[in-house]
């Protein structure tokens, strides 16, 4: 039964699902794709800012949480985009290089309330020892592969407890939408979404979220307050950060849904651009999470979540150490065939 919160747009979405469901065989894809892309970008509502550029700001050291008093007192100069499920938002820097977009995702009458369901059957309890997130109150669990403090690649601990749902969830359920998301991350950003193709993990471990490492989970902590009359718990509001864990050349996708309550919109900042988006159910973001400071505005109902794509940086720091050994096995190869002399190289 379609989702009435989407019955307004049911027809302008559906123009959406035409590159979905071509055949990834053809031949034509790619050309198709990007034709496909650009075709909905010349329409969609393209900003360009002067305040910063890629280079610079993928540079930056990233800045301290304080300075912005949780992310409600600096804003009022900010530029605000409403929601708009029926057109994308890009936001580029001053070279014309894309750093940010609000998307909407494909015939979201349907893959949302999938989606939302197919989340809350997932067994989302806190392992003994894990808090709940101290910048929102909310529950985080991960899926996907880290070398977080570790000398080698290994599944995050979520994803081995949660078996045999969370393997199920991140291949069937979620899919659709991280594809989605991950078509706009090759559009957009090309060469990043290619870097992150290169990593060959060991033996064993897959990459299970697409383009990135990791999916992560964010749900509202059911043990805190319930709000309001009827007991709907809050939403997951993260308080203004910076992913120092994630791949700095990465771009992270968040997609916010209905957990609980009657969420239908929620606002990202992103303070760099001195940007507000407003992100409803429906549509999806990409930014530099590792690299841009950003967070969430208390949102006026409750009960969102949100599922988060990105890399880790331990993953791809491991694969450089992977690739620089191969390179010196390689010298001292040639320089055994040379006699040991130390002058020669490949």
């Amino acid at each position: 039964m379609e989702d009435p919160q989407f019955s307004s747009y049911t027809e302008q979405a559906s123009i959406y699902a035409r590159l979905w469901s071509l055949d990834r065989s053809d031949p034509q894809w790619a050309c198709q794709e990007s034709r496909y892309f650009s075709s909905i970008l010349s329409k969609s509502n393209c900003v360009t800012t002067s305040l910063i550029d890629l280079p610079s700001l993928l540079g930056e050291r990233p800045i301290s949480n304080s300075k912005f008093n949780n992310g409600t007192s600096d804003i009022s100069e900010f530029t605000y985009h409403p929601s708009n499920p029926l057109e994308p938002l890009v936001l580029f820097d001053s070279n014309g290089n894309p750093v940010a977009a609000r998307v909407p995702l494909n015939d979201p009458h349907a893959l949302i309330p999938s989606l939302e369901n197919s989340v809350r059957k997932l067994p989302l309890k806190l392992a003994a020892g894990k808090s709940v997130a101290t910048r929102g109150g909310f529950r985080v669990f991960a899926y996907g592969v880290h070398a977080d403090y570790s000398p080698a690649p290994r599944y995050n601990a979520d994803y081995i407890s949660h078996q045999p749902a969370s393997s199920a969830f991140i291949s069937n359920d979620a899919k659709p939408a991280i594809d989605i998301l991950s078509r706009w991350y090759r559009f957009l950003r090309p060469s990043e979404w290619a870097e992150t193709q290169n990593v060959v993990l060991p033996a064993g471990l897959e990459r299970r979220a697409g383009p990135w490492t990791t999916l992560t989970i964010n749900v509202p902590d059911v043990s805190r307050p319930q709000d309001g009359e009827g007991g709907i718990k809050k939403s997951v509001v993260s308080k203004p950060h910076t992913d120092v864990l994630d791949h700095k050349l990465s771009m992270t996708g968040v997609i916010p849904f209905r957990w609980d309550g009657n969420w239908e919109k929620g606002r990202v900042v992103l303070f760099p651009l001195k940007t507000v988006l407003e992100v409803g159910r429906g549509e999806a973001y990409l930014m530099f999470g590792a690299a841009m400071h950003h967070g969430n505005l208390p949102d006026e109902e409750s009960g969102r979540g949100s599922l988060v794509c990105h890399s880790r940086a331990s993953i791809h720091n491991w694969w450089i150490k992977q690739q620089l050994a191969a390179l010196e096995r390689e010298r001292e190869a040639t320089r055994a065939e040379a006699g040991g002399d130390p002058q020669a190289e490949i």
